[in-house]
């Protein structure tokens, strides 16, 4: 292969136009015509060689590999004729590393620009930065820096470190090179600042630095905290976690808010057949079907407790489940399942004429209990 490249470099010969006239013509003995189809390949071969060059360093006991490219000994990365070389911050390393490619500019006369050159440490001492950039020629620059429009960092990189940076956030055009979630962070400023007529963007910097959480925060509609969030937050079933979210709304259509709206439906209760007006308060626990399914359960699990109206028992609930204990977690879980099954039962009874016994009820509350625990322990 080498004899046929060579072949093709070395049979082409060249002659130059100068003021409009033909120099005679001479043989190439090395080098390619700018845009030739071959040269993307020949520099791809040579390229070769530098990267089975780098790889030797596995070899090398005084070699120190970069800490994060230790288990692929990883040493370079190329694209193109952009070449990241990377070792530990040692001078040892660091000299290995430049011996190698200085014997590939030997080899192949293909040198480094010194002035896109430059070398990035981190986590060494001031000195030895000093030390670094007087034995070697190359230029000290910090991270982050851009790798073929990359931004690459040490650490996890903020919007003030790459793209704010010393500018003022309220007057500072919006980065174009910047993704599109950052691009809308700064083209909402406007917005912002509408909210409050003496609002200011620096309300939204945390230690000098403008925070994209924080500013969310603040856009927000500020609602009062209710006090049973931790019933929702459980490991519940998510079917019986929304009907459960529904009931502490007070938002399940029961028949008084049915004939609020104008519908006339049957208004006694058809789980315990009483003439009693279905609410709210009555289906949760006034009614004797669901105050049995409850009152069974807890008994099951041991625990003494009066069950009380809907409300005591979302308080009584919600005090348990600040407590991490496994067992109020098993409350939880068994609370929002009887809201579940009472109101799955109660639309059976209204809308199906079909019915479930109490017991029938217990036993699957029971058996799905068994299976998120099973679920839970894999």
């Amino acid at each position: 292969m080498v004899q046929w490249i060579m072949e093709c470099v070395t049979t082409v010969s060249y002659s130059i136009l100068i003021n409009g006239g033909l120099t005679n013509r001479f043989q190439a003995r090395k080098g390619l015509r700018q845009g030739d189809p071959m040269s993307s390949y020949m520099f791809v071969l040579v390229m070769e060689y530098l990267s089975r060059t780098l790889k030797t360093f596995k070899d090398i006991p005084d070699f120190n590999f970069h800490p994060r490219c230790v288990k692929l000994n990883l040493t370079h990365i190329c694209f193109a004729d952009d070449l990241i070389m990377c070792c530990r911050a040692d001078k040892i390393s660091i000299q290995l590393m430049l011996d190698k490619f200085n014997h590939f500019s030997k080899v192949t006369g293909l040198i480094e620009n010194l002035d896109k050159s430059s070398i990035y440490v981190a986590g060494v001492s001031q000195g030895f930065k000093d030390m670094i950039s007087a034995d070697y020629q190359f230029k000290i620059e910090a991270l982050p820096f851009k790798y073929l429009g990359v931004p690459l960092s040490s650490r996890k990189l903020t919007i003030q470190q790459f793209y704010i940076k010393k500018q003022d956030f309220n007057t500072m055009s919006t980065p174009s090179q910047a993704c599109w979630l950052v691009r809308k962070v700064f083209d909402i400023r406007d917005w912002y600042l509408s909210i409050d007529s003496f609002a200011n963007i620096n309300n939204y910097c945390r230690k000098g630095q403008f925070n994209i959480q924080k500013a969310y925060t603040l856009a927000r509609p500020q609602f009062q905290k209710v006090h049973w969030k931790a019933l929702i937050l459980g490991s519940t079933i998510p079917r019986h976690n929304f009907i459960l979210w529904l009931a502490l709304h007070h938002r399940i259509t029961t028949v008084d808010r049915l004939e609020a709206w104008g519908i006339q439906v049957a208004s006694g209760c058809v789980l315990c057949s009483s003439e009693k007006i279905e609410t709210m308060a009555h289906l949760f626990f006034e009614c004797q079907y669901s105050r049995n399914i409850w009152s069974t359960l807890l008994n099951w699990l041991g625990e003494r407790h009066q069950i009380g109206l809907w409300e005591e028992e979302v308080v009584w609930l919600t005090k348990r489940a600040k407590n991490g204990r496994p067992r109020n977690s098993i409350l939880e879980f068994l609370f929002a399942a009887v809201v579940y099954h009472t109101w799955t039962e109660r639309n059976m009874r209204r809308f199906q004429g079909r019915k479930t016994e109490t017991k029938s009820r217990i036993r699957d509350i029971v058996l799905q209990l068994h299976i998120k625990g099973q679920q839970k322990t894999k």
